[in-house]
């Protein structure tokens, strides 16, 4: 191996949401052991984006048009 380079290994969690503000937090608060937590938010009527992101989740927003597949 180089000096300075290294192997390193980053463990995200992607999470598909709508209108989950009351359930969100926990949800990102139990992927803890994950590196990153992305919330990909789908145009939510409610703050769900806003409590992801609170929990310390990143948030995108997209419209997935229906499809969580």
């Amino acid at each position: 191996m180089q000096a300075g380079v290294y192997n390193s290994t980053m463990l995200s969690a992607v999470v598909l949401a709508k209108n989950v503000e009351l359930s969100i937090a926990e949800v990102v608060g139990n992927l803890a052991f994950c590196d990153e937590v992305v919330v990909v938010d789908d145009n939510s009527t409610d703050n769900t984006a806003l409590v992801a992101a609170k929990a310390g989740a990143v948030v995108l927003t997209h419209s997935l048009e229906g499809d969580f597949s």
